[in-house]
């Protein structure tokens, strides 16, 4: 069982990231680019962490860069459904505040059903 976990609140502009990892908790902000995914990895292999499970909320078009790039560097992803029942009701007041807590905590606390939107 994968026990690193990246859950990744994704914007237009940017990824609210929350990496846990050992009983730490880290948070961090890229850019939504390809710059930006770059950044992610060099600050993964930073922390010498060479596989994670990251999670993603289902944002359309926003998401599927980031998630492609992870899955090429050899990182197990999951896209989540946002409107499954408990998931939404801890999402931020305005989908346009980001809520790195949300996308950090749930994947650890409760499996939710999983829904891939491509073949990752």
């Amino acid at each position: 069982m994968l026990k690193t976990i990246l859950g990744i609140d994704v914007g237009k502009k940017f990824l609210d990231v929350v990496l846990i990892f050992d009983q730490k908790r880290l948070q961090r902000k890229f850019d939504n680019s390809p710059k930006g995914f770059n950044l992610l990895a060099g600050w993964l292999a930073s922390l010498r962490i060479s596989e994670v499970h990251a999670c993603l909320e289902a944002t359309g078009i926003y998401g599927e860069a980031v998630a492609e790039f992870l899955y090429e560097k050899g990182h197990r992803v999951s896209v989540v459904n946002p409107a499954i029942g408990s998931l939404s009701s801890i999402r931020s007041a305005s989908r346009d505040t980001p809520n790195p807590i949300y996308s950090g905590i749930r994947p650890m606390r409760r499996t939710p059903v999983l829904l891939p939107v491509f073949a990752w």
